[in-house]
C-alpha cells in the first residue's frame, strides 16, 4: 500500500510539473492537498535521483521541473510577481495570507503565503513595494499616502485588539484575586464582568503608557461601579434590594484603592481618575461631580446597617439618629463611615440586649473593636460637652433608646417654642 501511494505521489508530481512548467515545493504540497509535507519529501528525492525531475534555483527560490527550462521560471516568478503587485493595487494593504488567497482566487495560480513573503520582499528592495509592521507585515502599495493611511488604521485597531485581549486577562485575575479575599457571588461576578465588557472599548484610547495595567483596572472598575449606582440613584423611584448588589461592590473595591493608593501613590490615582473622567462620552461632564461623590453618606450606612439582619424600622432608626447627631455639629470629617455604623450599632446593641458583641461588629465592617469602642465614646462625649446643663442632660447616658428619646425631645420642645 505505501511503495503503491508513493508511486501514485510520484505521478502526480509530474503531472503537475508538465501542466505547469515548474513548481515550487510549497505549489506542489499545495497541490496535492497533503497536510503532511513529510510524505511529499521522499517522493520528490527519489524523482530528482531517478533524474525524472531537476531542482533549479532561481534568485533565492528552488524550483522543480521535468527538463530545465530558464524562461519557464523567470516567467513564473514575473507572473507572480505581477499578481502580487495587482492585488495590493486592488484590494489595499494585506498580509502575505490574504494576498495569496486572492491570487488564487482571482488568477487559479497556486501560491503560498511563504512565497508570497519571498517575492514581496524582493519587490520591496526594489522599491516597488512598502510594508508596515503589524505583527506580520502589511504590504502596500509605494507612495500611496490612501494605502498608508489605510495601514495606519489597522494597526491601530490591531494595537487596540491586542490591548483589550491584555486588559480582560488582567480584569479576570484582578476577579479571581476579589473571588478569593472577599467571597463574590455569581452574580457580582457577573456585574463587574458585564460592566467591564459594556465599557472596555473607553480604555483602548487610555494612554497606560508607563502606567500599571492593574492600578488602571481597578480604579476603572470603580468609577464604573460608582457611575452604574449614580444612574440607579437617578431614578424616581429606587428598590434598595436594586442597588445593594452594586453597594457591595462599591465598598470591596473602595477598600482595595485604598489600601492600594496610600501616600505618595494619592497622587497616581487622582490622575489616573482625572484621564479616565476626561474620556470620550465616558459621562457627562456635568455629572462627574456626583459620579465621584456616588454612594452617598446616607446611601452607605443604609448599607452597612443592612448586613447586620435589622428590621427596616430599626436600621430607619438608626439612620435617624446618626444624621440628627451630625445636625447638632456631630464632626465627621476624616472618620470612617464604617467606623461611625460601628460606633452607633455598639450603642444600639448594648440598649437593646442585641447579641451583637465588639468582635461581631468589627468582624463584619472589617474594622478595629478600637475604632467602634472609640466612635461610642465619641458620641457620647459629643453630648456630654454639647449640653453640660443638668436638666438638658440625659438620665442614662450610655443607652441608644435615651439618646435617641433626648434628641425627640428637644425637637418637641423646639416645635413648641416655635408655636
Amino acid at each position: 500500500m505505501a511503495k503503491y501511494l508513493k508511486a501514485d505521489l510520484k505521478n502526480k508530481i509530474i503531472e503537475y510539473l508538465r501542466k505547469n512548467g515548474c513548481g515550487l515545493y510549497y505549489q506542489i504540497v499545495k497541490y496535492l492537498q497533503i497536510s503532511d509535507t513529510r510524505y511529499i519529501s521522499s517522493p520528490l528525492d527519489e524523482l530528482l535521483e531517478e533524474k525524472m525531475v531537476e531542482k533549479v534555483k532561481y534568485k533565492g527560490y528552488y524550483f522543480y521541473v521535468i527538463s530545465r527550462n530558464d524562461s519557464e521560471i523567470k516567467k513564473k516568478v514575473k507572473l507572480i510577481r505581477k499578481y502580487i503587485i495587482d492585488v495590493v493595487h486592488r484590494k489595499g494593504p494585506l498580509k502575505s495570507r490574504k494576498i495569496a488567497y486572492f491570487i488564487e482566487k482571482d488568477y487559479e495560480c497556486e501560491v503560498t503565503s511563504q512565497l508570497v513573503s519571498k517575492i514581496a520582499k524582493d519587490l520591496i528592495n526594489e522599491d516597488k513595494l512598502a510594508f508596515k509592521l503589524i505583527g506580520t507585515k502589511l504590504y502596500m502599495e509605494k507612495n500611496n499616502p490612501f494605502q498608508e493611511k489605510i495601514a495606519k488604521d489597522m494597526i491601530k485597531e490591531a494595537e487596540n485588539r491586542k490591548k483589550l485581549r491584555l486588559l480582560k486577562k488582567r480584569s479576570e485575575n484582578i476577579i479571581n484575586a476579589l473571588i478569593s479575599d472577599y467571597n463574590l457571588s455569581e452574580n457580582h461576578v457577573e456585574l463587574l464582568n458585564s460592566i467591564f465588557s459594556k465599557n472596555s472599548k473607553f480604555l483602548t484610547n487610555f494612554d497606560a503608557k508607563g502606567k500599571n495595567f492593574d492600578d488602571i483596572i481597578i480604579i476603572f472598575k470603580h468609577l464604573l461601579v460608582k457611575r452604574e449606582i449614580f444612574i440607579i440613584l437617578k431614578k424616581k423611584e429606587v428598590v434598595f434590594n436594586e442597588i445593594k448588589p452594586w453597594l457591595l461592590l462599591h465598598e470591596i473595591i473602595s477598600e482595595v484603592i485604598r489600601d492600594s493608593f496610600q501616600g505618595n501613590r494619592y497622587k497616581a490615582y487622582t490622575k489616573c481618575v482625572k484621564n479616565i473622567f476626561g474620556l470620550p462620552n465616558f459621562c457627562n461632564q456635568k455629572h462627574i461631580s456626583s459620579i465621584k461623590n456616588a454612594p452617598d453618606l446616607l446611601v452607605r450606612i443604609r448599607y452597612l446597617l443592612s448586613t447586620f439582619n435589622f428590621s427596616v424600622q430599626v436600621i430607619d432608626e438608626i439612620i435617624f439618629f446618626i444624621k440628627e447627631c451630625i445636625s447638632l455639629g456631630f464632626n465627621i470629617q476624616g472618620k470612617d463611615i464604617k467606623g461611625i455604623v460601628g460606633g452607633v450599632v455598639y450603642l444600639f446593641s448594648k440598649q437593646n440586649n442585641v447579641n451583637l458583641t465588639q468582635k461581631q461588629i468589627s468582624k463584619k465592617l472589617n474594622m478595629t473593636e478600637v475604632t467602634i469602642r472609640k466612635r461610642r465614646d465619641e458620641f457620647l462625649n459629643f453630648f456630654e460637652k454639647k449640653y453640660k446643663r443638668k436638666k438638658e442632660k440625659p438620665e442614662i447616658i450610655d443607652g441608644f433608646v435615651s439618646l435617641m428619646n433626648f434628641i425627640d425631645s428637644r425637637n418637641i420642645k423646639k416645635t413648641n417654642e416655635k408655636k
